[in-house]
């Protein structure tokens, strides 16, 4: 998935919400800017910090230049 910006913020402005949003290409206006993320087990053994995965799973995986 190609990345929203390569951009990454600075430490003295960090972003409200997910650290990740301003590059997070899963990104979803009013979710990800709102709220930090809690840590959710999404797999045996595997846990990630994201309201897109814990509400919908884990994303498929498509080669890098498929459109979404």
């Amino acid at each position: 998935m190609p990345l929203r910006s390569a951009e990454v913020p600075s430490l003295l402005e960090i972003p409200s919400g997910c650290s990740f949003h301003p590059r997070c290409p899963q990104f979803e206006d009013g979710l990800c800017d709102g709220a930090v993320p809690q840590l959710t087990q999404i797999r045996t053994g595997q846990s990630a910090a994201c309201h897109v995965v814990a509400r919908d799973g884990v994303p498929e995986k498509r080669p890098v230049d498929e459109p979404r």
